[in-house]
């Protein structure tokens, strides 16, 4: 498994490493923060527009804990959000994120998923 990927975006590319323990807690606190708790709601709806909503909700939180240069660069631009970005260029990071990003979380979470071997099972 790797530990970490260049998450590159236009021009620019961000040193993305697995997250601690920490920064997994956060990311969990700010789907919750920005859905004013209600994540859970929003992902049993099962509508189409609550998908698209808690896919920017999550790319949101991963990207502001996990690449914080990217934030930094973005309000460099003036944009304080990625929540307040031109639709057109939220796409364009969403199609980064999900091509780039998502894999490399998805590898992560499901090695911190795996039970670890017991002294039992050797």
């Amino acid at each position: 498994m790797q530990r970490s990927f260049k998450f590159k975006v236009k021009d620019n590319s961000y040193t993305v490493s697995i997250p601690n323990p920490a920064q997994i807690i956060e990311v969990e606190q700010q789907k919750a923060l920005i859905t004013s708790g209600t994540y859970r709601q929003m992902n049993s709806a099962g509508t189409v527009s609550s998908q698209v909503a808690l896919d920017y909700v999550d790319m949101h939180a991963y990207l502001i804990v996990m690449v914080p240069e990217l934030i930094k660069d973005m309000r460099d631009r003036g944009v304080n959000s990625i929540l307040e970005m031109d639709i057109f260029d939220l796409k364009e990071l969403k199609g980064a994120y999900k091509e780039q990003f998502v894999p490399f979380t998805n590898e992560w979470m499901a090695a911190l998923a795996e039970e670890p071997e017991s002294e039992d099972d050797k």
